[in-house]
């Protein structure tokens, strides 16, 4: 039987998309009781600044800068948002001008860009730092709704403490187990050898990071390793556009030799910008069954675009091997010219600061540092932990010379005293760029 006239209900703004509704549907006949199970449809949000334009002309957020962001608001959900005004509420170190700005309805799968959001960085925030700042959604009919943004100071850096916008998986992933997740890594072991990190690469109180599945504490090796195909991690947007260099760097877990069919699988790494194709900056199959940083100057791979992505791709095709890995402590370092108060002599597209890898890295206790500058003039080097608090200023100069330099870093602070074991980084500064590097101190 069916009635001809709708049952009527109405939703809570406040319930999320993919929500099970669950009612009882009362009838005068036997069973007496139906069960009923809809789910919601609803807008789910996605904030990132996709633009920053600062007082310094560089498009990157230091202390005692203001910038105007661009937003832009992804509706992950399955219906369409409603036409709203978004409010951007001032945080620590993070002073904002907290009027509306108007957002179109955005269909589900879609996306708008919104920009003139005006932010004043405390002159007293550390250089490395990411703030979490929230934006205010509101419309007709008393629609609320609220998204965390993420902004970054310095060099943008991910400790996968937090989410800051990846995504776990593609379309055309097939692995059935395996799959990348953010979670506190759970080792795993393969005749005495290591196969998946006990431990994350970020010092503590970090302990997430992105791991290709965990296995049960005490668990086999193989109990949640990576089979039967692929799965992928991908980054969030990076807008290049404009930039004379850009830099990303990442510690990365891979172990593919061992099992019964070793080192038959690939690691891949890739980038793509402005809708090109994806280019591989790691496509191998050895293994590294360690915390291991790599770099890239990405000039060598893309033109610079306003959309660059990144993703990193294990899979497991060939049969009975073992296939784990791990992503940590990323970091992209993009330099863009100066566009007001300052002369530029040579052409700012010339103006290229070096600083190469410390050698070694990991480092204990100390560490030797190499860079370049284009032209003499004025610089520093400091070093910072992953909070962002300086530890070190180990070069202030108001006149250094042009060409290599090498400056040593002994593991110690400004007060002279060791410093603990951790994720350290190196700060490369004139007043027209600047370049940052991590260093890793064991004791």
């Amino acid at each position: 039987a069916s009635n001809n006239q709708p049952f009527v209900f109405t939703v809570d703004n406040s319930i999320p998309d993919g929500q099970s509704l669950e009612f009882v549907l009362q009838v005068s006949e036997d069973p007496g009781e139906l069960l009923l199970d809809l789910s919601a449809a609803a807008p789910s949000y996605a904030v990132t600044v996709s633009e920053i334009n600062d007082s310094g002309g560089d498009g990157t957020a230091n202390p005692g800068e203001d910038v105007s962001l661009t937003l832009r608001i992804d509706n992950l959900g399955s219906s369409t948002s409603p036409s709203m005004n978004a409010v951007l509420r001032s945080a620590v170190y993070f002073e904002v001008n907290e009027s509306p700005h108007p957002v179109a309805s955005i269909p589900a799968g879609g996306s708008v860009s919104v920009p003139g959001f005006s932010v004043h960085i405390s002159g007293l925030c550390p250089e490395v730092y990411t703030g979490e700042l929230v934006l205010e959604l509101s419309g007709a009919e008393s629609y609320e709704a609220s998204v965390d943004v993420f902004l970054m100071v310095g060099p943008w850096f991910d400790n996968v403490e937090t989410d800051l916008g990846w995504t776990l998986g593609a379309v055309d992933d097939d692995a059935s187990t395996g799959l990348w997740e953010r979670s506190d890594p759970v080792g795993t072991e393969y005749n005495a050898e290591p196969v998946q990190p006990e431990n994350d690469h970020t010092a503590d109180p970090g302990h997430i990071c992105f791991v290709t599945g965990n296995s049960s504490v005490g668990g086999t090796a193989g109990e949640n390793d990576i089979d039967g195909g692929k799965t992928t991690l991908l980054s969030p947007l990076f807008n290049l556009e404009g930039a004379t260099s850009a830099t990303l760097s990442y510690w990365r877990w891979y172990t593919n030799d061992l099992g019964n069919n070793p080192s038959q699988d690939y690691w891949d790494v890739d980038v793509t910008s402005g809708g090109m194709g994806w280019i591989h900056l790691e496509h191998t199959t050895a293994s590294d069954n360690s915390w291991t940083e790599q770099t890239f100057d990405l000039s060598s791979f893309i033109p610079f675009t306003s959309e660059v992505r990144f993703r990193f791709v294990a899979s497991d095709e060939a049969e009975s091997s073992l296939v784990e890995a791990a992503v940590d402590d990323i970091m992209v370092t993009i330099v863009r010219p100066p566009t007001t108060g300052v002369e530029d002599p040579i052409g700012s597209e010339s103006y290229r600061l070096l600083l190469d890898h410390c050698v070694p890295n990991p480092m204990n206790p100390a560490t030797q540092i190499s860079f370049e500058l284009p032209s003499e003039g004025p610089a520093t080097l400091k070093i910072y932990d992953v909070s962002g608090r300086l530890v070190r200023t180990l070069l202030d100069e108001i006149k250094l010379s042009a060409g290599p330099q090498i400056q040593n870093w002994d593991g110690r602070n400004g007060k002279g005293l060791p410093v603990s074991s951790g994720v350290y980084f190196i700060r490369l500064q004139t007043p027209r760029a600047e370049v940052t590097r991590s260093v890793t101190l064991l004791r």
